[in-house]
């Protein structure tokens, strides 16, 4: 179907796209030479170079279907998927913030992502270790510099979280097509619909996690997901040719892991699969293909050189709360979610279906392992703090393993559905009930949600501010509005607050602290319920030592310009 190779082609170009970004930021931030012109142009030169082969290497859109739905019935089930991707998702994210995906503004967001994107376009580095989480992977970032590259503010990033949605859902579809053989029409209906599930059940609904996360501008989750099951299809486009699929397989691999260090425990495995299969026959290309995981790899080898490590000693300890450091520990098992358990379950059943049957669900088991042991063995999956306490398992470190099980419990159900044989006549009606249950439920869910086609402008304030309603004085909208307006060129730190919020309208200045800060910015505000009431311990030390005034304040911020 037409459908079917426009798909196809969409997830290569978003591949080739987003590895062309990532992996010119990577080199030219390594060597201190980010600038809009490189950028920009070593983005179009790889871009040239990659796609013509990425889309040689193979027609994924070439793929055994096995059920036979009438052309019609298809391209109805397509049109209904594409309607609602558009109106419930992708025109809400295109708005942002001026929809309802500007709601929630994730603190992650302001903290680090933005600063991170900002920082990496002025400074034209990634050599800053002072900014927040500097030393994780910055591929989510570079995407959100080279919007800034092409308009100079954050007009872009809810169309940078389009192709990432757009990325994870084609990247989901491949996947399912190759394991599945079903119908790619009634698959792309089926994905669009388990992605807004949380409108239809919550109990025992794994893919809840997808209806919150396919709004949230401002988080690397999903692109981190995405470019898992981008290296996950061409896994198995490997198995079946390594001609055809090793040149994808790298690429998703050197995006992954610019992305998350998590998606290494990923790659580790399945770069191992391949290499000992083939590496008698073709150590050289292997070779030659590893070499394409060097540019999303540059952040381990600039950790190696300025920290000596791996990673910062903060980010080594989160690893205490994944769920595999706590399988010890007696407080875990006293609240596991019934989802957790739901997971092995749909694991150990493909085990044991693969032991049956091995030719068809060898790798969905092994696969499914990977991803499980990935997912459990990521920092925070279980705890974040305490962990004397029934845990909370952190679902969006797991959206690859739990988009694989989708295509699993799908994958199993067409076979289940294909054992008896169907009359004509039940064909029809299954087929009538299908079509009636699809484009019903899909009406409703427009109808039912339809306000997220509406603009909400109310939640411009986003772009500029931490508060909602305004807290300052002076005609000064909150601490944050004096330095926007007042300091330009300058090194501010913020203390209980978000760095992003401290750039100018030109992002003159940073939030660098290698070098002591002109303006130092606090809050009291407690913005998570800790009983906070005074401004945090630095301000006062700040004060007590006479080296810095105080030029604003109101009753939640406070501004210190150094003497």
């Amino acid at each position: 179907m037409t459908f079917d190779k426009s798909l196809s082609r969409i997830f290569q170009f978003l591949l080739a796209l987003f590895f062309a970004i990532t992996a010119s930021s990577a080199v030219l931030g390594f060597f201190r030479a980010y600038n809009a012109v490189a950028q920009i142009l070593l983005t179009f030169v790889l871009m040239l170079t990659i796609s013509p082969f990425l889309i040689k290497k193979g027609d994924m859109h070439e793929m055994e279907c096995k059920t036979n739905l009438p052309g019609w019935a298809t391209i109805l089930l397509f049109v209904a998927g594409v309607l609602i991707l558009v109106a419930l998702v992708l025109v809400p994210l295109g708005r942002w913030p001026l929809s309802h995906a500007g709601d929630w503004y994730p603190w992650d967001a302001g903290a680090y992502h933005f600063p991170k994107a900002v920082e990496l376009m002025t400074s034209g580095s990634i050599w800053d270790m002072s900014i927040a989480y500097a030393d994780y992977p910055f591929g989510y970032e570079s995407l959100l510099a080279m919007a800034l590259l092409i308009t100079g503010d954050t007009a872009l990033f809810g169309f940078v979280h389009v192709l990432i949605v757009l990325f994870f859902i084609s990247g989901f579809w491949m996947l399912a097509r190759r394991i599945t053989k079903v119908d790619g029409g009634l698959l792309f209906f089926l994905i669009v619909m388990l992605l807004l599930s949380d409108h239809f059940f919550q109990f025992l609904n794994l893919w809840r996690v997808f209806t919150l996360d396919i709004y949230t501008v401002g988080k690397n989750d999903l692109l981190a997901a995405a470019a898992s099951l981008a290296v996950i299809v061409y896994f198995y486009k490997t198995q079946a040719s390594f001609k055809e699929g090793m040149l994808g397989f790298a690429l998703a691999s050197g995006l992954a892991a610019s992305v998350k260090p998590n998606t290494l425990y990923v790659l580790f495995p399945l770069w191992l699969f391949i290499i000992m299969r083939f590496y008698r026959e073709k150590l050289a290309a292997l070779v030659g293909y590893a070499l394409m995981l060097v540019p999303g790899s540059l952040w381990l080898l600039r950790n190696f050189i300025v920290l000596g490590t791996y990673a910062s000693a903060d980010a080594s300890r989160l690893v205490e709360w994944s769920i595999a450091s706590n399988l010890g520990n007696p407080y875990f098992y006293q609240n596991i979610p019934k989802n957790l358990v739901l997971v092995v379950i749909i694991i150990m059943l493909e085990i044991l279906l693969a032991w049956k049957h091995k030719k068809e669900h060898f790798w969905n088991a092994i696969i499914a392992v990977v991803l499980f042991i990935g997912f459990i063995s990521t920092p925070v999956t279980a705890y974040f703090g305490a962990t004397d306490v029934p845990p909370t398992i952190n679902w969006r470190f797991g959206e690859a393993l739990l988009a694989f099980l989708g295509v699993l419990v799908m994958n199993d159900l067409a076979l289940l559905l294909a054992l008896p044989k169907w009359s004509r006549i039940a064909s029809q009606i299954a087929l009538g009930s299908l079509l009636v249950i699809s484009v019903a439920s899909g009406g409703w869910l427009i109808f039912s949600q339809r306000e997220m086609m509406q603009k909400v402008p109310q939640n411009a304030y986003i772009i500029h501010d931490q508060f909602p309603q305004p807290v300052g004085v002076d005609g000064y909208y909150s601490a944050y509005d004096y330095v926007q307006q007042n300091v330009h060129h300058s090194i501010v730190w913020v203390e209980n607050g978000l760095p992003f919020y401290t750039y100018d309208a030109e992002f003159s200045n940073t939030v660098s602290r290698q070098e002591q800060a002109d303006y130092v910015v606090g809050f009291r505000t407690d913005w998570f319920g800790e009983g906070r009431s005074e401004f945090p311990d630095l301000i006062e030390k700040l004060l007590a030592s006479q080296t810095y005034e105080i030029v604003y304040q109101d009753t939640q911020g406070i501004v210190l310009h150094q003497k």
